[in-house]
């Protein structure tokens, strides 16, 4: 009823005082802009009464008011004529939760969960084949869906990674300031968690019954299909790879922001994640298919479009280093005007704030101003933006900056204001600035000094850059037939040195700044922790060498096509099991990489299904799988989400193989259990009367390899053995 329009015939004219998006009163000075705006007031509220006395519109808003139809007639009379009944009217005998777990896991089954916490029954029933159980919270979850309260969570307790905690961290983002910091002063005992524990084992011995389902004597077996990307798709791999550690953007910092505006620094961010939620499902994609969010037809154009894209990148961020070294040095100068001498301060005594960016600039100068360690390149480059920021300054030396808008005085600019160009920005009155003179000039020294430490910020960014694309600039050149790549250790006297230039075989590149040579120099050098450059002071280990023949230099290239290898090589044995007559479920874990395989099947002549829009729609396209005989055209590849509940809880026995494009991320064991084994669950079960074949496709030397080798293959092993001894059993009966 709040978002209904005004029904009373004073609300239709026009305001006689608004304000902007501000909180501004409008002191707009041109009388030609105050009446444009009375006039567009004035459309505007012709506009909605006009929808007001729309009886179509009041139709549906009584609709949306009443969608049960309780105030009609009929309804009046016999409650039976009732429209879609609220579930909350009744007093239920029994309410069944099916797959459970799924209301904790997802963050937005919120609303879904207060219903069911709001139904009243006698008897509550909740099923799962999957049901979490590692922690007081697991089990807190499902004791209140059966209306039982085991205690309070521990705040305190480390969340999981993807996908475990979201309802634990959906609640702490509501939690206030002093709320977060009583919970890190709150620490509880073990003797408090042993009996949380003990609790928990009380309430599953009590109300959880667990049935095993006998289906040993149903055959499986698992394809483990290893896929060797090719020098080109590798070398996209590794780029993202290496450009991401340059950046230092690991799965805890690389997260997708949800800001509606974002600094320039974190738009480049945002560029490198595409659109992934974090680093390790933009390395998990990549692996899959070269460009997942381009329209390049091959790794080749991939690998130019990387370069192209990288180098913009690395001129945006020069540009925004000037434009912030600029500002900074704008600002010194404006608290020189009121405080003569102050640069170059270098005490921080009885409440003085030294000149953070003389020290900066002697950083420059000295090329010692990223931390970590740069070479002779970067810290060049670093001298040119320094000296061109001075130039900017001092070109404009009274331009204003939005970042000391809070600091300096007498400002009379709109900040707020989302025009980038501050000569455009919107002036505003402001009264007059009533800080004493101390206290102003204390917050624009504190400003600047905050503004330096950015500025190291944006240097270590543009070094992360300029080595990564220096890396891949190699990783290319090594897969070109007949390259010869020099080496400087005759220049040096290095008497492991094969010669002023070897052959791509017998050299390597450091993954960490992108400097290449022969493998012994790098081997040496890399002894001593020192890069074969001694101008590059970034530490190297042995493991930071990567050899030409790692990159590929001595491999056919084969061209993966439009698809890529991995891809390529799932349609074709997808392909080949169709034709056989079988049915495939295929399961992928991302939306946009399972549209990219949809379009990769169906371009080899395989229809394809998907669980997705209305019930009415998921319904009909699972009863396509269900069918026990097919109809001649119907699809016999269905392509489910891994985490989702598509691949959970469905009957799917007509099908009897399963394809993992990917391992699955997952942010605990117990997840990356629970969603493969509901996944699998879909074709080994009852009913099934063909041999199960699961098949996983993994790339070497990726972090396919890595999640596999961390999550998978402990369970792999396990059900192998259980397989072999139940083969040796009906052997041995």
């Amino acid at each position: 009823e709040d978002d209904c329009l005004p029904e009373e015939e004073d609300d239709c004219l026009p305001e006689e005082e608004e304000e902007d998006d501000d909180g501004f009163e409008d002191q707009g000075s041109d009388s030609d802009d105050d009446e444009e705006e009375e006039e567009e007031e004035d459309e505007e509220t012709v506009r909605k009464c006009k929808i007001r006395d729309d009886p179509m519109h009041k139709k549906m808003k009584d609709n949306d008011r009443d969608p049960w139809g309780l105030k009609t007639e009929s309804v009046q009379k016999d409650l039976g004529e009732m429209k879609c009944p609220p579930l909350e009217l009744f007093c239920w005998n029994r309410v069944v939760i099916d797959e459970f777990h799924y209301l904790s896991q997802k963050q937005d089954r919120a609303r879904v969960l207060t219903l069911i916490l709001g139904l009243k029954s006698n008897y509550r029933w909740c099923l799962s084949g999957t049901p979490p159980h590692g922690s007081f919270d697991d089990v807190s979850s499902l004791a209140k869906l059966l209306g039982i309260h085991l205690g309070v969570n521990d705040t305190g307790v480390a969340k999981g990674g993807r996908g475990s905690g979201s309802r634990s961290k959906a609640a702490d983002k509501d939690k206030t300031s002093t709320e977060k910091f009583s919970d890190m002063l709150d620490v509880k005992s073990t003797q408090w968690h042993m009996r949380r524990h003990d609790l928990s084992q009380v309430f599953l011995d009590r109300f959880v019954r667990q049935n095993i389902a006998e289906i040993d004597e149903i055959p499986q077996e698992e394809h483990i299909n290893k896929v060797t990307l090719p020098p080109a798709e590798r070398a996209i791999y590794l780029e993202l790879e290496t450009h991401l550690k340059s950046l230092e953007m690991n799965s805890q910092k690389a997260k997708k922001s949800k800001k509606s505006s974002k600094g320039d620094r974190e738009k480049r961010m945002q560029q490198v994640l595409e659109d992934s939620a974090d680093a390790e499902e933009a390395l998990l994609k990549r692996c899959s298919h070269f460009d997942l969010a381009g329209n390049s037809q091959t790794a080749i154009e991939t690998c130019q479009q990387i370069i192209k894209t990288r180098e913009e990148q690395k001129e945006d961020c020069i540009k925004d280093l000037v434009k912030q070294l600029s500002a900074a040095i704008r600002q010194r100068m404006a608290i020189c005007k009121i405080q003569k001498g102050w640069e170059g301060t270098e005490k921080e005594s009885d409440g003085e704030v030294n000149d953070r960016l003389k020290l900066y600039e002697n950083d420059v100068a000295d090329s010692n101003c990223v931390s970590g360690g740069a070479d002779e390149e970067i810290h060049e480059l670093l001298k040119k933006v320094l000296k061109d920021a001075h130039e900017e300054a001092n070109k404009d030396p009274n331009k204003k900056s939005s970042r000391y808008s809070m600091a300096n005085v007498n400002e009379n600019i709109d900040y707020q204001s989302d025009e980038e160009d501050e000569s455009k920005k919107k002036k505003v009155k402001e009264p007059k600035d009533k800080r004493p003179m101390e206290e102003i000039k204390y917050a624009m020294k504190y400003a600047l000094r905050e503004h330096v430490h950015q500025l190291r910020t944006l240097n270590k960014e543009l070094a992360g850059r300029i080595r990564s694309l220096r890396y891949f600039n190699w990783v290319l050149k090594f897969n070109e037939p007949g390259t010869m790549v020099p080496c400087n250790g005759t220049k040096y006297k290095r008497m492991c040195c094969p010669g002023p230039q070897v052959p791509a075989e017998k050299a390597g590149v450091l993954s960490s700044c992108g400097h290449a040579g022969s493998l012994a120099c790098l081997e040496q050098c890399a002894a001593r922790e020192e890069c074969i450059d001694p101008t590059c002071r970034i530490p190297t280990k042995t493991s930071n060498i990567v050899s030409g023949i790692s990159l590929g230099c001595n491999l056919e290239h084969k061209a993966g096509g439009v698809w890529g290898t991995k891809l390529t090589t799932i349609c074709k044995n997808i392909k080949g099991l169709v034709a056989d007559g079988d049915r495939v479920l295929v399961f992928v874990q991302f939306k946009d990489l399972k549209e990219k395989v949809a379009e990769a099947l169906e371009s080899v002549g395989v229809k394809t299904l998907q669980v997705k829009g209305t019930v009415q729609n998921q319904i009909k396209a699972l009863s396509v799988m269900q069918k026990e005989v097919p109809s001649h055209g119907d699809p016999k590849c269905l392509l489910l989400t891994m985490d989702d509940e598509s691949s959970s809880g469905v009957n799917l026995t007509h099908a009897n193989h399963a394809v993992f494009v990917h391992p699955l991320l997952a942010g605990t064991q117990q997840l990356y259990d629970a969603y493969e084994t509901q996944a699998i669950g879909r074709v080994r079960r009852f009913g099934q009367k063909k041999t199960v074949h699961i098949h996983r496709y993994i790339c070497s030397e990726t972090i396919d390899s890595d999640i596999w080798e961390e999550k998978g293959v402990s369970g792999y092993k396990e059900r192998e053995e259980i397989l072999r001894k139940s083969r040796e059993k009906k052997t041995t009966e």
